[in-house]
């Protein structure tokens, strides 16, 4: 409701650290404000949801300060697969899963991770 909201917004500026600076000031302000509405809503949710709740809203914070890295994120959160590939490690991975392998050795960081999982297979 919006009688819990302003209570948590008050909360989170008498415990917010006062600086002169204006600009830290709001930076604290964002900061305590979102730790404590975190810890409000995660007290209402089960605890299988909270890592859920946790992971949507770093991925928001992320994603307004521009430091989430736009396909990364939409390939975890769509899993594309390459097709038409042989899978060389049929026994303990399978070939879903291998493709999703080879669809992520196109992006920047994973270019070896198809040749890593291969090499350390046996």
């Amino acid at each position: 409701s919006m009688a819990n909201f302003v209570k948590i917004l008050q909360k989170g500026m008498t415990i917010t650290d006062k600086d002169d600076d204006v600009t830290k000031r709001v930076n604290n302000l964002i900061e305590t404000t979102s730790y404590t509405i975190f810890v409000y809503i995660a007290q209402g949710l089960f605890e299988k949801h909270k890592l859920v709740f946790s992971t949507q809203l770093c991925f928001r914070i992320l994603a307004r300060r521009g430091d989430l890295d736009t396909a990364l994120y939409e390939f975890l959160i769509r899993g594309p697969k390459a097709m038409g590939h042989s899978n060389p490690v049929k026994d303990w991975l399978d070939d879903a899963s291998w493709g999703a392998v080879m669809a992520l050795k196109e992006m920047e960081g994973f270019d070896n991770l198809a040749s890593d999982i291969e090499g350390n297979s046996k």
